[in-house]
């Protein structure tokens, strides 16, 4: 301290023998060269301590000492060799007179690493302060450590200067950091020590119960301590045939648990938490194995922890079940079983009667006359016995049991156990009210923002559900605001916290239960409806301001619905004159009429069902249409729209090109015909087209679902033999024997493809026929009802397909040839031919759809497929690849693909060839597909003529209509002919006005390129259209919002563009 005296010794012990040339202190941080300072007085001593010892010692005195007197002062001993000296140095700091100081050290090890159980680590700390510092020592768990029985391990001492801890006998819970804090006022020192404990793994896994319910998920947690921390691994053995198990444990893939490492103090882990996912489905035994390195004992260590799981299906293992509450006249199944583990397969069920003498217990046995239904069931895990009672009644009430033998694991029998099912037939009470019932028929008098409550108290048995109205309505109420109503007492009363005015009116309370219903009808009226006084020429005022508002609106929505209406007319009428017969109709379909009268369908009248498929940006639905075909007649159809979430323009227009042809193309037995149409709420984005419904789906998923009911009936010659399906079959990957007429039929398909809106047509849950199959396999038609109509009229909702044949697939590519025949007939271009494009109806009709879509959609350049479905390059043509060049003839083309979809029972064409450039080299070099599995030659032949490289050599639908209808046998071919008649006399009657079809150019390849693009070889080759010399092939008509609108009041003649949507 400043103004004090300083003094320091320096000393060392000599034995007899030892010299030394002297002791000193050679620098101290006041000394100054050549200068004596008076304050300093060094004092030397040389005395024996005893016979053997003395010892030298030299002492520095300082008086008056000042703050330069702070440094390190040294002390040197000189050796009696020459060069031979010790130094030692001490840190000096003086303070002023207010001036606190404290210092702590050690010169134990701050970082100790120990084996578990060691007896004993201890830390030493030296202290220097100018006041006697207060101490305390801190476990790694951050707890001071005191004098407590809990902390009994730990030793805490203090001597002079110094104070020790010492930690007694290790475990692995005292690994980690220990802080002293040593405080003098206004000084406060830490210093930190860390104690590491090596240790082989504990491992702690606990199981969950016994048994675990099958099918359930699970979630075991191992607990593993140790350190250095162990690594951890789960282990299962499965136990099928318990208790007999696999001979090895198998590892478990480790993305199936996962860690959690815990530390027991801030700076060292020695805990890991391993939790393993498991569903019940196999007994076993579960191992949780944790492994760690542990220096003292110089090898990889190991230990485990081992549970039996136990699958079961039963509650606990063992039990009867049955309902929770028990009526008159219910059928009842209790449920007696035991797990294959621990008890026997003869189980058995017992009655005790709780009537007339209750200690009697009869064995239950099998007595269907008496309701009394015993069913013994075997499963994976456990035997039981199912007891059904039919219509019980009081009498039956009592204890059932089920009663198990208990064995071990060598199949000993160790005992019986028996559990009980208490069962309570309670008596069926029809519904009636309790007393303090809100009065029926009574008016309820409230005022605004009162309570109204209104009391709907009931009794019977089974409880009633109880359902509200207001003014005959289901009353709905929102949760989210209670004050304005809320159930409460299950449904018995009903609350209206704060009413208002429109709480007022009838409200009724439906009581219901098995054998009866009552009901209470009260009326709520609100005494203070007036508007006060003082307000009256505010509401005035808000009246006045809300009518002109109202008046404006009105205004503006009459307008608007006024264009709408206009431009939706002239869209209607179309432009007939701007027609030009150059071109087809793909490029020019919205200039074609639609007649409003013959195919607007009211709205009203259309019920939507459930989706049945979606396309790129359409949707189609299954609906009922009430008067379509006959009035006062319900008829299945398919409704075909956009998608609500579209907002590109060009789909509607889409669909709306597509109606505009389908409205002018007249009908055939193998189109999916148009039936109606709705367009009045095409401002709202509201376009319906109504189409047949075809509810076997499209043939494509079809043929994939109903594979293994397929007959082959070509021979080894390649030729069709009919007479296979009546002599021993070939299946296809289905054994003997052949399905029976009485088995329930293969359902439909619900998978729907289409390659650009949603298709027209999907199959049902149940699919049925329209007629009766004869004995050639094929349907008899019902004369007595319509032909045309047989595509939605369904006379047996049961029947359906047992077996297709290959005589099927032949009718079928005829009826396509037909299809295909009447568009080309009509200069309609398909453009997308494929199986998924092509319908089964009743009497194995089909019908080809999606082909009115405007061409311009499918050449896009960008356009896709999206999804899973067969991307369209595998039915192009392949100049349609080459140069997009879509015809007639390359329609032939896509339906040699679709042949061989077919007669391959739809496969993929072109199998294991994927990629736009890898296909089309493989066919400009010449390669074509394979024939199919099922395919007879003479098909096969078609095939290759309808891929012929120059469209110009291929086969038209009329010549291949002619050929696959030769393969047809006559009756066959004449009943489809038939039934095609009523749509050609339908045709005859509503074509009498002008054919707008007929004035256009056909789809053929020889009107889309010039005789000088043929070259010799036969290829018709592309002319190429410089920029420059292009020009616009339709009216040219002002955009608005992305659309082209017609302008009436400016172009001199009709337009035929869609109106704003």
């Amino acid at each position: 301290m400043v103004g004090g005296t300083l003094n320091m010794m320096c000393s060392v012990e000599l034995r007899d023998m030892e010299k030394i040339q002297g002791l000193l202190w050679e620098m101290w941080p006041a000394q100054k060269s050549g200068m004596n300072d008076t304050r300093v007085q060094i004092i030397s001593e040389d005395k024996e301590i005893d016979e053997d010892t003395r010892e030298v010692t030299v002492q520095l005195i300082i008086h008056n000492v000042t703050y330069q007197d702070s440094g390190n002062y040294s002390c040197k001993l000189l050796g009696v060799l020459e060069g031979s000296q010790t130094q030692k140095h001490q840190a000096v700091h003086v303070l002023g007179v207010n001036e606190s100081y404290l210092d702590v050290s050690t010169e134990s090890k701050v970082e100790v690493l120990r084996p578990e159980g060691f007896e004993k680590v201890e830390w030493s700390v030296i202290w220097k302060s100018s006041a006697k510092p207060t101490f305390a020592w801190y476990s790694p768990q951050g707890k001071e450590i005191i004098d407590d029985p809990e902390m009994d391990r730990y030793e805490v001492t203090f001597e002079k200067m110094k104070t020790v801890l010492a930690v007694h006998y290790l475990t692995l819970k005292d690994a980690g950091r220990y802080t002293l804090i040593a405080t003098i006022p206004g000084i406060r020192k830490e210093m930190n020590f860390t104690l590491l404990v090596e240790s082989g793994a504990q491992v702690t896994l606990e199981p969950l119960g016994i048994y675990y319910k099958a099918g359930e998920t699970y979630n075991f947690h191992c607990n593993v301590m140790g350190y250095p921390l162990p690594n951890v691994t789960w282990l299962f053995q499965k136990c099928d045939q318990y208790p007999k198990c696999d001979i090895d444990f198998v590892e478990i893939p480790k993305d199936q648990y996962e860690h959690s490492v815990f530390n027991s103090s801030e700076i060292v882990s020695t805990e890991i938490r391993s939790k393993f996912i498991w569903v019940a489905n196999t007994p076993g035994m579960l191992m949780c194995r944790a492994c760690n390195s542990v220096s003292y004992q110089k090898k990889h260590i190991c230990n485990n922890a081992t549970i039996d799981l136990l699958v079961t299906d039963l509650t606990n293992g063992y039990s009867i079940t049955g309902p929770s509450e028990t009526y008159e006249k219910d059928d009842v199944t209790l449920v007696c079983g035991a797990n294959k583990y621990h008890y026997a397969p003869n189980i058995s069920m017992k009655y005790q009667s709780v009537m007339g003498n209750g200690n009697i217990v009869n064995q239950i046995i099998n007595n269907p006359s008496q309701g009394i239904y015993l069913n013994t069931v075997a499963t994976k895990y456990s035997n039981t016995v199912h007891m059904k009672l039919s219509s019980v009644h009081v009498n039956q009430s009592g204890n059932y049991s089920c009663e198990a033998s208990r064995v071990g694991h060598g199949g000993e029998v160790k005992g019986t156990e028996v559990v009980w099912y208490n069962m309570h037939v309670q008596v069926l009470v029809v519904p009636k009210f309790k007393p303090g019932s809100t009065k029926t028929g009574s008016p309820i008098y409230s005022k605004t923002g009162e309570e109204v409550l209104l009391r709907c108290s009931v009794l019977g048995t089974p409880p009633p559900t109880i359902i509200w109205y207001k003014d005959d309505k289901p009353l709905r109420l929102n949760p989210a605001n209670p004050s304005r109503g809320e159930l409460k007492e299950g449904n018995q009363t009903l609350k209206i916290a704060s009413s208002a005015l429109t709480d007022e009116g009838s409200y009724k309370c439906v009581a219901t239960n098995k054998v009866g219903t009552i009901h209470s009808v009260w009326t709520v009226e609100l005494q203070d409806k007036f508007v006060p006084a003082g307000n009256f020429l505010i509401v005035v005022v808000l009246l006045v301001v809300l009518l002109i508002l109202c008046l404006l609106f009105i205004y503006k929505i009459r307008k608007t619905t006024r264009s709408y209406k206009r431009k939706l007319n002239v869209w209607r009428e179309g432009a007939v004159p701007s027609l030009n017969p150059e071109l087809g109709v793909s490029e020019q379909a919205d200039l074609l009429p639609y007649n409003n009268k013959k195919w607007e369908f009211p709205r009203n009248k259309l019920t939507l069902g459930q989706q049945l498929g979606s396309g790129a940006f359409g949707v189609v639905m299954r609906a009922d249409a009430d008067g379509i075909i006959e009035p006062g007649k319900i008829t299945e159809v398919a409704v075909k729209m956009i998608k609500k979430t579209n907002v590109d323009p060009k789909y509607l227009k889409a669909l709306a090109s597509e109606l505009k042809i389908m409205s002018n193309l007249g009908k055939h037995l193998n189109i999916v015909n148009l039936l109606g149409a709705c367009t009045e709420n095409f401002d709202k984005r509201e376009l319906l087209v109504i189409v047949e419904y075809c509810k076997y789906g499209n043939l494509h998923s079809f043929l994939l679902k109903h594979r293994e009911i397929f007959i082959d009936q070509v021979d080894s010659l390649g030729n069709v033999d009919p007479t296979i399906i009546t002599r021993k079959p070939r299946y296809v990957n289905i054994p003997f024997p052949l399905v029976s007429p009485n088995s329930t039929s293969v359902t439909g398909s619900k998978t729907y493809m289409s390659s650009r809106t949603a298709s027209t047509g999907i199959s049902d849950s149940s699919p049925d026929t329209a007629g009766m199959i004869g004995s050639d396999g094929y349907l008899v038609p019902n004369d007595k009802e319509p032909a045309w109509r047989s595509n939605y009229v369904a006379s047996d909702r049961n029947s359906g397909y047992d077996v297709i044949t290959t005589q099927d697939l032949i009718c079928w590519a005829f009826q396509v040839c037909q299809g295909m025949e009447y568009l080309a007939s009509r200069k309609v271009m398909h453009g997308d031919l494929a199986a998924r494009n092509i319908l089964l109806a009743e009497e194995k009709i089909v019908k080809i759809c999606d082909f009115g879509l405007a061409k311009n959609m499918y050449q896009d350049p960008n356009y896709q497929k999206k999804g899973d479905e067969p991307l369209p390059i595998k039915w192009m043509a392949i100049e349609s690849i080459s140069d997009r060049i879509f015809s007639t003839q390359s329609d032939v083309w896509a339906f040699g693909v679709t042949l061989w979809e077919m007669f391959s029972l739809s496969r993929t064409p072109y199998p294991g060839i994927e990629g736009v450039q890898n296909i089309y080299t493989k066919l400009a070099g010449g390669y074509r597909m394979e024939k199919p599995d099922y395919s007879p030659d003479d098909i096969y032949t078609i095939m290759l003529e309808c891929w012929d490289a120059k469209p110009v050599l291929r086969p038209n639908f009329t010549e291949l209509t002619e050929r696959i209808g030769s393969m047809v046998e006559d009756p066959i071919r004449k009943h489809y002919l038939n039934l095609n008649e009523v749509y050609l006399r339908l045709n005859a009657e509503d074509m009498q006005g002008e054919d707008y079809l007929a004035m256009l150019s056909a789809p053929d390849i020889r009107n889309m390129v010039t005789s000088a693009d043929e070259g010799e070889d036969g290829y018709l080759e592309p002319t190429d259209v410089k920029e420059e010399a292009a020009m616009e092939m339709k009216p040219m008509l002002p955009q608005i919002g992305g659309l082209e609108l017609p302008t009436p009041e400016v172009c001199t003649e009709p337009q035929s563009e869609l109106p704003p949507v």
